[in-house]
């Protein structure tokens, strides 16, 4: 069963599982979800085989049913849900559309094997998103897949509908099962993300940390990284709120934080701050408490929190919301911030040992991110 499936339910419940959705809008997308649900349910028997994937014979079908998302993702109702103003929302439905776009071209071009890889990798969009949105969930006969998927996947596939306890479990299955070794820091950290962002329980999580490094398993650099989480617990639970504090002001205090212990996204010292800092971030950007004046600051602390954060959510994040503070507050110096950032993980993404090679497409955006970043007006084209 391919990861791909979480995603494709949590959007669904994403912009369908809120009350105040315009029922029209609402019955065309769950028209859609039907029609992409429907697609998901037989993929699987070909993503979570490489051989069938690639087989000739299979190709008619696996090409008709990456077409039947791909049209049922193309279409302006997704972007008429309630919570379509939130920028990671929008950011990530278009992302995923690309993804889809680009996985059909590259099976139709012969690149089964990198088309596969982009179908089963994204389970963290739908992390990134329903470990912070409060949405209606109820997904009945799944259950019946899950003895295809690995502990790990599992631990993706309760996560992506909301049934953390589960998701929790699986993860800590997952980490402690030798065989899936490879999954160990991914496992732990998105069990991190639960007990952080979902529901915070410093106490609970420090405990359970404490018995999972007594079997001994973890390599030197795990154990130095989960040692790292286990001080920023215990500094969690002692730690004193001031009722004076606002939310914004307790979100930069714990990035200052996080700042303060991390040498490197490699680390991982600092995780525990940054996850917390984004959970109150998020909050204050979807209960539409934070002023406009600070709503670019609050989109510089999210892509700056998450460009520092180990890759747990989709790698795009940074990025989406380092440009959306550009956009919507050019010329201020959070954009000129926001801007620098955005720039160092464009060329860290398109170096490699032949050098820095940038798109020119992808050139093209970077200079007109840094125009609006330092307050020189578009040209009416590009308005």
């Amino acid at each position: 069963m391919t990861r791909f499936v979480g995603f494709v339910m949590v959007l669904a419940f994403c912009v369908v599982g809120t009350p105040l959705c315009n029922a029209e809008v609402k019955e065309s997308v769950r028209n859609r979800m039907d029609k992409v649900y429907a697609a998901f349910r037989t993929l699987p028997e070909y993503t979570s085989d490489e051989k069938k994937f690639s087989d000739p014979e299979n190709e008619k079908e696996i090409l008709r049913l990456i077409d039947s998302l791909r049209t049922n993702f193309h279409g302006d109702a997704l972007f008429q849900a309630d919570n379509a103003e939130d920028p990671g929302y929008a950011s990530t439905l278009r992302v995923l559309r690309d993804m889809l776009d680009d996985a059909r071209n590259r099976f139709a071009e012969g690149r089964k094997g990198y088309a596969r890889w982009r179908l089963k990798n994204t389970t963290n969009y739908c992390i990134s998103c329903h470990s912070r949105d409060q949405v209606d969930q109820n997904f009945p006969g799944v259950e019946q897949h899950l003895e295809e998927l690995n502990a790990y996947e599992k631990g993706e596939f309760y996560f992506a509908t909301r049934r953390f306890a589960l998701a929790r479990r699986s993860f800590l299955e997952a980490a402690a099962d030798q065989n899936l070794s490879l999954y160990r820091m991914d496992a732990l950290r998105k069990w991190l993300v639960i007990y952080t962002r979902v529901q915070p329980k410093p106490l609970e999580a420090l405990r359970t940390l404490e018995r999972f490094r007594k079997k001994g398993i973890l390599t030197r650099y795990e154990d130095t990284e989960v040692k790292g989480w286990m001080t920023s617990l215990r500094r969690w639970r002692t730690e004193r709120t001031s009722i004076s504090t606002s939310a914004l002001r307790k979100a930069e205090n714990l990035m200052r934080q996080a700042e303060s212990v991390s040498n490197s996204v490699l680390d991982g010292r600092g995780t525990v701050e940054y996850l917390r800092a984004t959970s109150i971030l998020h909050g204050l950007l979807e209960d539409g408490k934070v002023k406009q004046a600070d709503r670019g600051h609050v989109l510089y602390l999210l892509g700056k929190a998450y460009s520092s954060l180990p890759n747990v959510f989709v790698y795009e994040l940074p990025d989406l919301f380092l440009e959306q503070c550009i956009r919507e507050s050019p010329g201020s110096d959070d954009a000129k911030k926001c801007y620098g950032i955005y720039r160092e993980n464009v060329v860290v993404g398109f170096s490699g040992s032949g050098g820095t090679r940038i798109p020119d497409d992808v050139e093209e955006n970077l200079r007109e991110l840094h125009r609006l970043a330092n307050g020189v007006p578009l040209p009416p084209s590009r308005i």
